[in-house]
C-alpha cells in the first residue's frame, strides 16, 4: 500500500529556528553547561545566529579538543 502524499510543500520544510550567540551563552544550562564554556565553544563560529543543533554541534567538536597545558 503506497503512502498518501499530503501535497502541503511548506508542511515539510520546517525551519529551525535561530538564536544569537548572546542568548545561546545565557541560556548555557539548556546544553548542561556554563555560560564561559558556551562561550569558548562558540568563539570560532562564523555565523552571528545558529540553531539549536548548530550550537549543539560546536559545544560537542568544543569539548572533544584536546587541552594544551602550556608550551616549554
Amino acid at each position: 500500500m503506497a503512502a498518501k502524499e499530503t501535497g502541503n510543500a511548506q508542511a515539510e520544510k520546517v525551519t529551525a529556528s535561530t538564536f544569537s550567540k548572546n542568548d545561546l551563552i545565557a541560556s548555557a544550562a539548556v546544553f548542561n553547561t556554563t555560560p564561559a564554556i558556551m562561550t569558548g565553544a562558540l568563539y570560532g563560529v562564523k555565523k552571528d545566529e545558529l540553531t539549536k543543533q548548530e550550537a549543539a554541534d560546536a559545544l560537542a567538536a568544543f569539548l572533544k579538543k584536546p587541552v594544551h597545558k602550556g608550551v616549554k
